[in-house]
This record gives structure tokens, C-alpha cells and sequence, in this order.
């Protein structure tokens, strides 16, 4: 995974950041799977939206946003994802974020998008 491809996942604990607002403060063993899998869901949404701001071909976005999901899907254990969920719920994004950047090697295995060169 390139820098753009980190860059994109780096945004995306910030839709249950926005839900911070309206929630109590979150312990991570009160995280459940289905309050994981919606952060695992829109962080690959939000791989495939930074693709579609940045005109990357649509086709290479998907597969390489799809690639990264499933990477960290397998890669980051159940706890990091409690963490994680219940960091962007308190409104730490930057824990959220910490968490999955630490696997952002395991990432490089995904093909990078490559840039559509801009006349």
C-alpha cells in the first residue's frame, strides 16, 4: 500500500467520529462485532470515495481498496478493532487511526492504484 493508500485509510474512523456527538464515552470491551464490522465497511468505503475525489481508475480503486480491507479484516485482531471503534466513538481519532496504521506493511502486499497522469 502506497501513501495514498494509507492516506485514505487514515480518514475513515471519522464517520463514528462524527457519531461521538450523541454517544456516551465507550469502553472497548463494550465494542460488538457488528459496531466493527460498520468501521471495517467504511473504511473501505472511504478507500473507494479517496479514489473516486482523486479520478484514480474506478476498477484498480476497487480491487486495491478491497485488497486493503481484507488485509486488515485478518490482520488486526478483534481487540485493536474494539479499540479502535471505541476510539473514534470518544471522539479520539488519532488512537483510531494509530491502530490501523500499525499495519499499514501488511498492507503493501495490495497492488497500489496507479495515478492517472494529469495532462
Amino acid at each position: 500500500m502506497n501513501a495514498r493508500h494509507l492516506s485514505r485509510l487514515a480518514l475513515l474512523p471519522a464517520a463514528l467520529v462524527c457519531a461521538s456527538a450523541f454517544a456516551q464515552t465507550r469502553s472497548a470491551d463494550s465494542v460488538n462485532d457488528q459496531e466493527i464490522g460498520q468501521l471495517q465497511t467504511s473504511i473501505e468505503q472511504g478507500c473507494v470515495d479517496r479514489g473516486a475525489e482523486r479520478k484514480d481508475p474506478t476498477k484498480e480503486v476497487q480491487d486495491s481498496c478491497s485488497c486493503a480491507s481484507e488485509v486488515l479484516r485478518v490482520k488486526v485482531s478483534k481487540k485493536e478493532w474494539q479499540t479502535a471503534v471505541a476510539a473514534a466513538f470518544n471522539g479520539d481519532k488519532e488512537t483510531a487511526t494509530r491502530i490501523l496504521a500499525q499495519h499499514q506493511q501488511e498492507v503493501t502486499v495490495c497492488k497500489p492504484v496507479q495515478a492517472v497522469k494529469k495532462p
